[in-house]
């Protein structure tokens, strides 16, 4: 997973894009690597670690609309 595939993701939860917009049967985000694993770029993998830090370890936390632009924010400065 690229910072793409992450502005990708705020871009459909927002509503801007539509799954089907992305040009493809699958989600680029369910890609893997040879070993099963999904493979993860290391700047998108602090960014969300720091995120999910900063949100108290809950993997049902909701960011509210402020935040969610904070995220999106810190994913564009990572590039594509």
């Amino acid at each position: 997973m690229t910072a793409t595939h992450l502005l990708d993701a705020l871009a459909i939860l927002l509503g801007e894009k539509q799954m089907e917009d992305l040009g493809r049967p699958v989600s680029p985000l369910a890609r893997r690597s040879s070993t099963g694993q999904l493979e993860v770029a290391g700047p998108v993998r602090e960014l969300v670690q720091r995120w999910f830090n900063r949100l108290g370890g809950d993997p049902f936390a909701v960011l509210d609309g402020e935040d969610l632009l904070a995220f999106r924010s810190e994913a564009e400065a990572l590039g594509t």
